[in-house]
């Protein structure tokens, strides 16, 4: 995490995100979404950080997953166990259009807009706002390289400018052999926060996932 404090007013990303599964360090999956949602570590270090007390302006912490990332994780187990591979064993890296931390996706984008201009004032590093992995083609290849599958999944009302241009990358083989994305009635790539409330989303992600898995090796 990086906060960004502007009078009276914190602003926190989320950057470098990744999700464990047993004990190797190699990269087996890659998640693309919209923005990080709700994080609450079970700390009070987290609490002075996140409500702007003096301290280092940056935080690492091993904490519980969020609902998204619960579904997320629901999903590689279940695809994996139906392709009799065991238990995943490996990171997940997450990747978002906006590192911006806003729990109220109607609300990320204007969030967004407001700490880039704060971060253009102060000037700080953009990357700290937008991975520029997320919109290099050259980098997105490589890092789906490195994996065993890309799960992708959008919020319908934010970044839907992000979601074209990023859209376009999903074409290129290098990404499309691996993608996994469960599409809902309008043809979108539904967000893993739904997944859970709306199980033909859930069932169709799995199902997706495992037949990237079917094709390893």
């Amino acid at each position: 995490m990086d906060r960004v404090i502007h009078q009276n007013e914190t602003f926190i990303f989320r950057r470098e995100t990744s999700v464990q599964f047993g004990s190797s360090d190699k990269t087996i999956g890659v998640v693309v979404m919209s923005n990080p949602g709700s994080f609450k570590a079970r700390s009070t270090e987290w609490l002075d950080f996140s409500n702007g007390k003096p301290g280092s302006d940056t935080f690492i912490i091993e904490d519980y997953p969020d609902p998204t990332m619960q579904n997320v994780i629901e999903v590689i187990r279940a695809a994996y166990t139906r392709n009799r591979l065991g238990s995943p064993d490996g990171v997940v890296s997450i990747y978002n259009l906006s590192n911006i931390v806003e729990s109220k996706g109607e609300k990320a984008e204007e969030r967004h807009e407001n700490a880039m201009k704060i971060i253009r004032e102060k000037n700080l590093q953009i990357s700290i706002l937008e991975d520029p992995t997320v919109f290099n083609i050259e980098k997105l290849i490589h890092c789906c390289d490195q994996a065993n599958f890309m799960i992708v999944g959008f919020l319908k009302y934010a970044f839907l400018d992000k979601v074209a241009h990023v859209q376009q990358y999903m074409e290129n083989p290098s990404i499309s052999n691996k993608l996994v994305v469960a599409v809902d009635k309008d043809n979108f790539y539904a967000h893993p926060v739904r997944w859970r409330r709306e199980k033909h989303l859930m069932d169709a992600a799995i199902s997706e996932l495992s037949e990237v898995l079917s094709k390893r090796g």
